[in-house]
């Protein structure tokens, strides 16, 4: 009897140790190749670095504007956004609202509701 037991339970590590290296070699190559090509390949982190060491070189450059008028109209728009508060911004905002004569959509009503189930549950 106690061979019996001995002989199943070295049966039973047998096929659990078989089972476990039954990898194909095609399928750990593959896992390689893919690992491979994910560490070559540069990261995020490599790629901003890049681009800030790119703006960093460009950073003092003068911006090509053609002459004066050009340069002027730019600065107007800025100044213009930066000079208004936000009470102002707002202010127009609501006169634009006020101004809007166009139909409104009416809200869509919830279906359902007149279902004596609703009903029943709804009466406390």
């Amino acid at each position: 009897m106690n061979r019996l037991l001995i002989a199943a339970l070295g049966a039973a590590f047998a096929a659990t140790a078989a089972a476990q290296t039954s990898t194909t070699d095609a399928d750990t190559k593959a896992k390689q190749e893919m690992v491979n090509k994910a560490t070559q390949t540069k990261g995020e982190g490599v790629k901003a670095a890049e681009g800030s060491g790119a703006a960093a070189k460009t950073k003092h450059t003068k911006k090509a504007l053609p002459d004066k008028a050009a340069k002027q109209d730019a600065m107007k728009g800025v100044t213009e956004s930066a000079g208004k508060g936000a009470n102002v911004t707002a202010a127009e905002g609501s006169a634009k609202a006020a101004k809007d004569t166009s139909p409104r959509k009416p809200p869509p009503k919830p279906k359902g509701l007149e279902q004596p189930e609703l009903k029943k549950a709804a009466t406390p």
